[in-house]
């Protein structure tokens, strides 16, 4: 399917066609396996395979197939039914005459979005249509999500970025025996002020080589610019973005910075430590914020050495202040891809653990590209108002070329 175009230089990469369309091709598909599934199982043998034909000495023949609509919420579905010479398929898919179907779509959307195993789909399926399904069929029917996994996570991206946000959630996933592994994502906020997320790597650790990586790939995928990157202090996760795109800039969360600071001073001095640290990302410029930090640190330096030690590296603190007022809310921390891992992690509650690697990739697929279409009708506050003056900062570190286009 080729459901993905490249997007416009300088605007957000978008999917050809809505949602709805993407998962229209692909229920329409995967329907068509299974009837055809279902029609094997019935005569015997496998399409173009006279010898088994042969084998099993049958007088009834494959006879073409007849297409009928089916309409859903999504539109018009062509699904090609089969047929035998001798009339001994009846199909117990769809009902007939039945011409409307809400379940099956809402069936198939279920099965190839929230990552449940064959077995699981198997039983739905009983449950539904009251025809169970052997697990090498299912197998091969959910063969086709993978394709649009690949597809979502190859499409082409936008040139520009205003600010990208780097962190990972820890999800129980079973390889040889189940652990925790991290979940790296990508979220970024388009020139437009419109939340995207970018990329998600399943990784067995979190680290700065996995976030290059995924870095390089965006790259390839056409991020040419972006201003800002804002993450939490994994060590040399800042290298690795500067190494990457070396002209944008990069703040450490300070809601980070204000948890750790929390756990090393004592429970009698928190309250007013953190108040103290609050003001420091919410003053007007840099000047006024290292000063605010350097009362923090004059006030409890010498009874917490660690807070000090917590503040030393002041390179990446203040570069919020280089951005207009009204959407510093939004990039003195992580809190935009923070809020999708805490919406991730409501939806796998009942989920104990992922049986497989394909299991959490199929159910990830589903929840980014559901959460991609409501970003998609929204600019995130602020952005909007200042669209001019960010349009100046990219200007100014990423300046045309001598002799280059305008």
């Amino acid at each position: 399917m080729d459901n993905y175009t490249t997007p416009a230089e300088n605007s957000p990469a978008k999917i050809s066609g809505s949602l709805e369309e993407l998962f229209l091709a692909f229920i329409e598909k995967s329907l068509n396996k299974l009837l055809e599934a279902e029609f094997e199982s019935v005569m015997g043998y496998s399409k173009n395979n006279a010898s088994e034909r042969e084998s099993l000495n049958t007088d009834n023949y494959r006879n073409g197939s007849y297409l009928r609509d089916l309409f859903t919420t999504y539109g018009s579905l062509k699904v090609r039914i089969p047929r035998d010479r001798n009339g001994r398929y009846k199909q117990k898919l769809i009902p007939p005459w039945c011409r409307r179907t809400d379940r099956l779509e809402a069936l198939i959307l279920k099965m190839y979005s929230m990552g449940i195993t064959y077995s699981e789909i198997s039983e739905l399926l009983g449950e539904y249509f009251g025809n169970g399904y052997s697990k090498s069929v299912i197998s091969n029917i959910t063969c086709a999500v993978t394709g649009l996994i690949d597809e979502f996570k190859n499409r082409r991206l936008a040139s520009r970025y205003i600010a990208i946000y780097a962190d990972a959630t820890w999800l129980n996933l079973r390889r040889d025996r189940v652990d925790k592994e991290a979940l790296h994502a990508l979220v970024g906020i388009t020139d437009e002020g419109r939340k995207e997320i970018l990329s998600y790597a399943i990784y067995p650790n979190e680290s700065a080589f996995n976030y290059e990586h995924m870095l390089k790939d965006i790259k390839d995928r056409g991020v040419e610019q972006v201003l800002l990157f804002v993450s939490d202090g994994l060590k040399g996760l800042g290298d690795a973005c500067k190494k990457v795109y070396p002209e944008a800039k990069f703040q450490r969360c300070w809601v980070h910075l204000m948890r750790n600071a929390e756990y090393l001073v004592r429970k009698s001095d928190r309250t007013a430590v953190l108040d103290m640290l609050k003001r420091v990302y919410r003053q007007t410029d840099a000047l006024s914020a290292e000063d605010a930090l350097n009362a923090v640190i004059e006030k409890y330096g010498k009874s917490y050495r660690k807070l000090v030690t917590l503040f030393e590296n002041r390179d990446d603190l203040f570069s919020l202040y280089a951005f207009p007022e009204p959407i510093r809310r939004c990039i003195y921390s992580t809190n935009v891809v923070e809020n999708i891992h805490r919406q991730l992690k409501r939806k796998t509650k009942k989920k104990d653990q992922f049986p497989s690697e394909d299991s959490l990739e199929r159910f990830v697929f589903g929840f980014a590209i559901n959460l991609n279409k409501k970003f998609s009708e929204r600019i995130q506050p602020g952005f909007l108002m200042c669209r001019s003056e960010l349009n100046e900062m990219f200007e100014r570190q990423y300046p045309t070329p001598e002799g280059g286009l305008p």
